[in-house]
């Protein structure tokens, strides 16, 4: 084993307990936190105050996409006379763009209960992107900054999250991890062993800064759109992102994994080899810090690549630490999940990540 390797890991909650920067308009005055997966929706309609209005609660989804919004109340037994945010309490994103893609492949196919479905995933993604992006385009963290700043080079970041928070973190202070992640996304012949020594950062479900161009005529067709400015590291910004720098087409859209779709990471061999890569790099790790990460049980790769420590472990005292409200909780499924997967191993635990980056 090569010196100490660290690997962080970053799940939602990394997002939403982040001290983002700069607050630039209204919207990030209004949206200044990221949601929850567990209550999605009830947090991104819940709005903040800010010198031009009180706080309260804005259906954000009934306003741009009223048929989606309409199955999702259906669905959950939602009392909509009158819009009432407690209601949407526990609506979990998960379990809806789940309930989606079940209901597609349980429906007879070509029927109008299928392209229902169909078109409620379409909906869904097209509802998330721009607006989620929008609420994290060029902020940084002030707490990720600080972890981010204790990495040595060969240390690494593995990211489930679909924004660019840790993207723009890493930019502000220039590390070797972003610059190694850019160089990644432009090598078309990827060997995972080559990365095993380098340092960067890894989105293991994607992102939303990764752009795929639709037009099948486009030399660009399907293949993930460089998010960084032309011979720099120096992250696209989101309107930059919007047309194809090959085609000049606006048949664009991101690179992300919904859940349930983790078929899409051997299907696509990129997201496969960031995976492989993620597997070579556990070989030397001797610590793992799991930020906001719950591991859901619908992400069987994610449990699938951490057991890989106990083939290819030689003996290591690894540590753990886990940055969670949950973990410790009596009863916590999230607790449970953790001994489960690293059974017999200490675990250290935090309940934020500003008690962490402290």
């Amino acid at each position: 084993m090569a010196g100490q390797r660290k690997i962080i890991i970053l799940g939602a909650g990394a997002s939403i307990g982040s001290k983002r920067y700069p607050i630039k308009s209204s919207l990030n005055e209004v949206r200044n936190r990221m949601p929850s997966a567990d209550n999605f929706f009830y947090d991104l309609f819940k709005t903040n105050k800010t010198d031009n209005r009180s706080s309260g609660f804005l259906n954000f989804l009934g306003l741009t996409y009223e048929s989606l919004n309409d199955l999702i109340i259906r669905a959950w037994s939602i009392n909509e006379n009158g819009f009432n945010p407690n209601e949407w309490i526990g609506v979990n994103i998960e379990e809806v763009m789940t309930f989606f893609e079940a209901g597609s492949n349980m429906s007879p196919s070509g029927s109008n209960e299928q392209k229902m479905y169909k078109k409620a995933q379409e909906y869904i993604l097209d509802f998330l992107y721009p607006f989620m992006p929008m609420i994290s385009d060029e902020q940084h963290c002030e707490y990720l900054m600080k972890v981010f700043l204790d990495l040595e080079r060969a240390d690494s970041i593995f990211s489930y999250n679909w924004d660019t928070i840790a993207d723009y973190t890493l930019e502000k202070i220039k590390s070797s991890q972003l610059r190694n992640y850019s160089k990644l996304l432009k090598n078309d012949n990827i060997d995972p062993k080559a990365y095993r020594n380098q340092g960067l950062l890894l989105k293991l479900h994607g992102s939303f800064n990764w752009m795929v161009c639709q037009n099948t005529k486009c030399e660009c067709y399907n293949k993930i759109r460089d998010p960084f400015r032309k011979n720099t590291y120096k992250l696209l910004k989101i309107h930059e992102l919007w047309k194809c720098t090959n085609c000049g087409g606006l048949k664009l859209k991101p690179q992300i994994i919904p859940p349930v779709s983790n078929k899409m990471i051997h299907q696509n061999s990129f997201l496969k080899n960031q995976w492989l890569i993620a597997r070579e790099k556990l070989l030397d790790v001797t610590e793992l810090v799991f930020i906001g990460y719950s591991f859901p049980q619908t992400d069987y790769y994610s449990e699938w690549l951490f057991r890989q420590l106990n083939f290819i472990e030689e003996g290591a005292d690894i540590k753990i630490t886990v940055v969670n409200p949950e973990f410790g909780k009596r009863g916590s499924p999230i607790t449970k999940r953790y001994k489960t997967i690293f059974k017999g191993r200490k675990i250290e635990s935090f309940k934020t990540l500003k008690d962490y980056a402290s």
